[in-house]
Formats: structure tokens, sequence, C-alpha cells
């Protein structure tokens, strides 16, 4: 009976063990998730001169210059949204619809959407995705209508924030699941020796 304290101890550490490794585990992954996203989903670098301390505006997406494969496309018409930039391209001979998307703090860029859109007759497209979705409207190869359908009121960047730390708790709550199953026999083994000790 006087080894039940060391028994509770034992118990509290197991406790703490886990509850640092979910806390490490967490963190990790918040940085892991909004490094993939800001330079590896979107792909494409920013602008030149984004961070340059001496200017205090930021450059906007430039097609031309975004080493994409309709860098070299003609630009017939350009709309930029919140996050999003609308473009009409004709390319090869064929009119494109792109919608570009540009992370909030890399401003890096992604290609969101690729249309091919038809020369005649009135088309409407939804582009983007969730909560910040572009509605465009091209009737006989122009844009006749571009706007982007917020039904949130939240900043993009607050409502990325709330994606990654909910994608990361998702990560770290299964990990710790995982790490409890691995580990935990080992640990009731040891709490058994001690009580038959005991």
């Amino acid at each position: 009976m006087a080894k039940q304290p060391e028994t509770q101890k034992k118990k509290r550490d197991d406790q703490t063990r886990i509850l640092w490794n979910l806390i490490i585990v967490f963190v990790l992954a918040l940085v892991l998730i909004f490094l993939w996203d800001a330079f590896l989903f979107h792909s494409i670098p920013a602008p030149e001169g984004t961070f340059d301390l001496d200017s205090f505006s930021v450059p906007a997406f430039d097609l031309a210059q975004s080493g994409t494969v309709y860098a070299g496309a003609a630009v017939l018409e350009r709309y930029e949204q919140q996050n999003s930039t609308i473009y009409l391209v004709e390319w090869e001979g064929q009119l494109h619809l792109l919608d570009v998307r540009t992370h909030f703090v890399s401003q890096r860029s992604r290609l969101c959407k690729d249309i091919l859109v038809p020369e005649n007759g009135v088309r409407v497209y939804r582009t983007g995705w969730g909560y910040e979705p572009v509605v465009t409207v091209v009737q006989d190869g122009k844009i006749i209508y571009c706007q982007e359908d917020v039904f949130l009121t939240v900043p993009t960047y607050r409502v990325m924030m709330t994606i990654y730390v909910l994608a990361a708790a998702a990560i770290a709550f299964l990990e710790s699941l995982i790490y409890r199953k691995a580990t935990g026999r080992r640990w009731r083994k040891t709490r058994e020796q001690t009580t038959k000790i005991d």
C-alpha cells in the first residue's frame, strides 16, 4: 500500500507524456500545413518586388510573368476579386477562363480553375471553392458579369487559419490515439509490475 503514490505519479507522468505529444504534434502539423499551402500548393512564385521593404504597395499578379503555360496567352479581359484574379485569355485559338488564387501570406499563386469557353452563346461559371466563389458570365467570348459571391463576411486569413487549426487538431488527435495505443501496453506492464511489488 505504501507504493500507491508512486503508481499515481506514474499515471500522471503517462498523462503528461500524452499531453506533450499532443501539443508537439499539433504545432508541427500546423506549421507543416501552413508551409505546404503557402509554398507547395500555391506553386506560382510571388510577383517580383512583393517583399521589397522600400515599397509599401504589393505588386499585382501578372499572368505574363507567372511562368505558367498561359504566360504567353493574349489576355482579353482581367478582373480582380479579393483573393483571386479572373482572366479571359486566348491560347492556341481557344478561349480559356482562368481563376488564379493568391495565398494571403506568401503572395504565391495557383491556377485554381482552367475552363475552356465556347466562342458563342452565354455561359455561367462558378469558380473557386467553399466560402469565396466567383460567378462569371461569358457571352459570345466576352465577360459580361464577374462578381465574388461572398456569403461570409469573415476575412480570408481568418477562414484559412481556422482550416489550418482544425486540420492540425485532427492530425494531432489521430496521432495521439496511435501513440497511446503503441505505448499504452508498455505503460500498463510497468503499472502491473509496480502493483505486484506492492
